[in-house]
């Protein structure tokens, strides 16, 4: 994996055995400073949703399942890669 911050997902109701779990995912952002944006300081960047779906794996019961995850994308630092930490 690659230099990226980690962030914590929890599932309440796993859809395999309906039990609350924690997972960790690593979110791999790049830096584009021709994009940035000042205007007496503050930036007018604007973000974006960014949609993802990846598999997870239930804890209880080793099976796979599929979580459409949501993060805020900003043009300054756009997501190159989330991963699902194992």
């Amino acid at each position: 994996m690659g230099d990226g911050e980690k962030e914590t997902i929890t599932i309440s109701s796993c859809p395999v055995c309906s039990e609350g779990h924690e997972y960790s995912v690593i979110v791999t952002r790049s830096t584009s400073i021709g994009l940035i944006s000042l205007d007496f300081g503050q930036s007018k960047q604007q973000p974006r949703k960014k949609r993802v779906t990846r598999l997870f794996t239930c804890p209880t019961r080793n099976e796979n399942f599929q979580v459409t995850l949501t993060f805020l994308e900003y043009p300054s630092s756009p997501i190159n890669s989330i991963e699902v930490e194992k």
